[in-house]
């Protein structure tokens, strides 16, 4: 099902205001990859030894310096990301049909089977009519 309670505008850059700090300086305006974000504090927030010297010596957060706000903050992407990665994988899948493929075919990339595919495709929101390869 996608999310329909996405975070506003605002709220997704007082968020990512709050978690920059631990990436690296851009070289450019660009907002960071929201998948990116939440990656990089779980893994700061869980890391193995070695992996706070390498941040440190970056000028980046350690694993301590991680506080829980912060995890909360990278918590509230989640969805954003979930509901990205949804429609990425439905415009793949769209882009599959258009070219000829059929729902096994596309399972089989997806390690799924032609059943779980279809039902998976429903969940992500089905984005064209019924046809006899969908």
């Amino acid at each position: 099902m996608p999310v329909e309670n996405r975070l506003s505008l605002e709220r997704l850059r007082e968020i990512l205001d709050r978690l920059g700090r631990y990436l690296p300086p851009a070289e450019d305006d660009a907002q960071p990859h929201l998948g990116s974000v939440v990656e990089i504090v779980g893994a700061v927030a869980s890391s193995e030894p070695g992996f706070d010297e390498a941040h440190r010596a970056a000028g980046l957060p350690t694993a301590s310096e991680v506080t829980a706000a912060d995890v909360a903050a990278a918590l509230m992407l989640v969805p954003e990301v979930r509901a990205d990665l949804d429609a990425a994988e439905r415009r793949l899948i769209d882009a599959g049909l258009d070219r000829g493929e059929s729902f096994a075919t596309l399972a089989r990339a997806r390690g799924m089977s032609r059943e779980g595919m279809h039902r998976h495709y429903l969940r992500l929101g089905r984005t064209r009519p019924k046809t006899e390869n969908t």
